[in-house]
């Protein structure tokens, strides 16, 4: 499992190696991130990447996405291939 705290980490944006993380993760693996309803404390613009995130993971055939509403919002990507 990848945790990702992307508000505290990447303020500015998510990480360009969103793609290589994503591959190290082996098939059941999980890459969980929180803080993905919109926040007070975002940057601007923080609130369009999080959506181009949500699309780019929803595009993948290789994981499956699960949003959860519950706080400040939570992604759970299960790699099934």
């Amino acid at each position: 499992m990848y945790m990702e705290d992307t508000v505290k980490r990447y303020p500015s944006g998510y990480p360009e190696i969103l793609a290589e993380t994503l591959s190290l993760l082996k098939s059941d693996g999980m890459y969980l991130i929180d803080d993905m309803l919109p926040q007070e404390n975002w940057p601007e613009g923080h609130a369009e990447k999080a959506d181009d995130l949500i699309q780019y993971l929803e595009t993948r055939d290789d994981f499956l996405v699960t949003k959860i509403s519950w706080s400040t919002g939570i992604i759970l990507c299960t790699k099934w291939v």
